[in-house]
């Protein structure tokens, strides 16, 4: 996706924390001894709060089940916890759920620790911008479909009600070598690119935002804001927020470090971040940008700025964005109004500019694997299996305890209690996300148009191909300095763009671009005829 410069997340991820060391853990067996037996009988209930896979419970010793996930500690997780342990009491007796959140910031370095040193770990939150593949790679996670593994086929024999509910193309993305190493979280499939636009000034200037397809589209609303609407930035943009971020990617897919391939073409060719061909659309965008900071249009701080963006919008200063895209977007651009003046919160409507993708990166970008150091990785996938088909025990864990937590406003929608003690905001991370009860300000539609819009993406025909960057490392490295050391600049449209991208790419090409490029080419045809593409 041509994002423009916005640091993809698995490149950060990669510069934050050196490899992990796992080849002690490289055995494809996993030697801890079940509490289960494999061969458990599985109940076909259709109830929606029974797994379809619980196993004969006269045969569950005593296990506590780790679950670790990103999120701000919370104060009641000790009465939540009590909560999914009475829940598990009749389906899986014998078993509790220790819930794990670490801080977003050191979720990370703490996880990556952990499966380096083999602590006990049993589900994690291993999405691909967490270093999935890499850390899949070196052993970290257990295959979940390997029939050798000494539990036998984690999947098959307790995940059953996983397999009834999930869309089978996400289980063809977290894939090495053919053997499934996570479960993604059942949510939107897709992502597709587009504006958000604030709905009382779309209304208040009579603004036609169907006619917007690209990001020149909205050239002429700008000149009615600067001159009407002092107090709003016609175009805001900052060293971390873009309006360049979310673009249409005009076919080409990002395959990460500087890479890409135009998937609308068969038998095409990876190239580079510096070939004529994508150069010529960045330097179209970035050359319009600059002619907007030119023209006033712009905020003159873009280049010095430390407003997060987020307060910019309370305050009233922004008017549109761009923006990933899918149902119920327009729900989370809602935001409180702090400027003063006007109604409570900001409204804001989306115009979708590209048809959805399914691609390996967003169908990974949400689920949990089983770590190789799990001492009951059937247990474990037992309750993994109960988040996808028990909506009582999954909406526990995603907000709480009725009546202490949230209130019920209808029979599937809830409002939170302000400063309950127990908020994670974990709802896309975990389970399948069509059973989570529906937030007040969410449409009753929302998890109709999920399967809809599911069905109406485009599939990306790489979807399972994953880079492996080892042998390019020093290149890689090399790519991300330079990369860091021009987005800044180039993002506010405070520059001329053409000797500025000039110059950055005589760098990239001099640091060794094209070795990368020559490395993804060469690990996607091998993709490719491993997997009759």
């Amino acid at each position: 996706m041509i994002k423009h410069l916005k640091v993809p997340a698995l490149l950060l991820a990669l510069g934050m924390t050196a490899a992990i060391g796992l080849s002690a853990c490289g055995n494809s067996n996993n030697n801890a001894s079940p509490s289960a037996s494999p061969t458990a009988t599985t109940n076909e209930s259709n109830s929606p709060s029974a797994s379809s896979s619980e196993p004969a419970t006269a045969e569950l010793q005593p296990f506590e089940v780790s679950i670790y996930m990103p999120g701000s500690p919370q104060k009641d997780q000790v009465v939540v916890e009590e909560r999914i342990d009475e829940l598990l009491k009749d389906k899986l007796p014998n078993t509790k759920v220790s819930l794990n959140y670490i801080d977003w910031s050191a979720y990370l370095e703490k996880t990556n620790l952990m499966l380096q040193t083999g602590e006990p770990i049993d589900l994690v939150f291993a999405p691909e911008w967490y270093q999935f593949f890499s850390n899949a790679a070196k052993g970290a996670f257990l295959p979940l479909n390997d029939d050798s593994l000494a539990q036998g086929n984690l999947l098959s024999q307790y995940g059953k009600g996983i397999s009834e509910t999930i869309n089978p193309i996400y289980l063809q993305a977290p894939v090495i070598a053919g053997k499934l190493y996570a479960i993604p979280t059942n949510k939107e499939l897709a992502q597709g690119r587009g504006f958000a636009f604030r709905k009382d000034i779309v209304e208040k200037y009579q603004f036609d935002i169907s006619t917007v397809k690209e990001l020149k589209d909205i050239e002429p609303f700008l000149q009615v804001i600067k001159e009407k609407d002092p107090n709003i930035y016609p175009v805001y943009s900052n060293k971390q927020d873009s309006v360049l971020d979310w673009l249409q990617d005009y076919g080409y897919q990002d395959l990460g470090f500087g890479t890409y391939i135009n998937r609308k073409v068969e038998g095409s060719k990876v190239i580079s971040v510096t070939s004529p061909e994508y150069l010529a659309i960045e330097l179209e965008n970035d050359k319009l940008l600059n002619d907007w900071y030119k023209k006033g249009y712009l905020n003159k701080n873009a280049p010095t700025t430390q407003e997060k963006i987020d307060d910019v919008r309370s305050a009233g200063k922004i008017w549109f964005l761009s923006t990933t895209t899918s149902p119920g977007r327009e729900a989370s651009f809602r935001i409180k109004n702090n400027s003063g003046s006007g109604p409570e919160h900001f409204d804001w409507s989306v115009v979708n500019t590209q048809t959805p993708l399914v691609t390996t990166s967003q169908a990974t970008g949400s689920q949990f694997a089983i770590a190789r150091s799990s001492k009951d990785p059937a247990r474990a996938m037992m309750v993994l299996d109960l988040l996808y088909t028990d909506k009582e025990l999954l909406n526990t864990v995603v907000y709480g305890i009725q009546d202490k937590h949230y209130t019920k406003v209808g029979d599937n929608k809830i409002k939170q209690i302000a400063d309950s003690g127990y908020a994670p905001g974990n709802s896309w991370i975990i389970g399948n996300q069509l059973n989570n009860y529906l937030l007040d300000n969410e449409l009753d539609s929302k998890y109709e148009e999920y399967v809809e819009f599911n069905k109406t993406a485009e599939q990306s025909p790489l979807l399972g191909f994953s880079f492996n960057p080892d042998p390019v490392k020093t290149q890689v490295a090399s790519y991300n300095t330079i990369f860091t050391e021009f987005k800044d600049i180039l993002r506010t449209g405070s520059v001329d763009p053409a000797d500025i991208l000039k110059k950055r790419n005589d760098k990239l090409d001099k640091a060794g671009i094209d070795e990368i490029v020559k490395e993804m080419q060469k690990q996607l045809d091998e993709w490719k005829i491993a997997n009759g593409k």
